[in-house]
């Protein structure tokens, strides 16, 4: 049907890449939202989008950190100081088109000291800077990422987004 009402239209013009910077923001940004709901906080880190490389850096930190309840922040904050209720992460906030943040979401158990669950995250980043990250840590990232893409490979819709998301993101589903 799509065809029969639109294979002889004509191609347009080619446009050009259209590019959007954003206003540099140097430094510390902070603020608060007060809301009746439960307590929630998020720390975020301006980040390249894709192409550059170090864009699919944040997506093994993100697993590293947060996927799974084995993750270095599940580990610390959930099971063993007991101040957060959840953890998780996002590389590409809020859009991975231009340039975006890797952020932390954090939902802290009530009452907990915000400061000390901040300082243990910044405790654990340091860590992954001053020791790198093992070989089997790395390997549980990586089987982690293969497995949940497998997953998603499961169902025809979730194939369709995919395939729209490279082709817009990247130029090409197939490459």
């Amino acid at each position: 049907i799509v065809r029969k009402y639109f294979s002889d239209l004509p191609k347009g013009k080619d446009r050009p890449p259209y590019k959007v910077e954003e206003k540099q923001y140097l430094g510390e940004k902070r603020f608060k939202v007060h809301h009746p709901s439960s307590e929630q906080f998020m720390m975020g880190w301006l980040k390249p989008p894709y192409p550059h490389k170090d864009n699919a850096v944040f997506d093994v930190l993100s697993n590293l950190l947060t996927t799974g309840a084995g993750s270095r922040l599940n580990q610390r904050l959930v099971l063993n100081d007991k101040t957060v209720n959840s953890v998780g992460s996002a590389n590409g906030y809020p859009g991975e088109r231009y340039q975006n943040f890797f952020t932390l979401f954090i939902k802290p158990q009530s009452g907990a000291n915000e400061i000390q669950i901040e300082k243990a995250i910044w405790e654990e980043l340091e860590k992954i800077q001053e020791n790198g990250v093992s070989q089997d840590d790395l390997e549980k990232v990586k089987n982690q990422m293969i497995s949940e893409f497998v997953r998603t490979m499961d169902e025809n819709g979730t194939i369709a987004d995919l395939l729209s998301y490279y082709e817009l993101l990247y130029g090409s589903w197939n490459q």
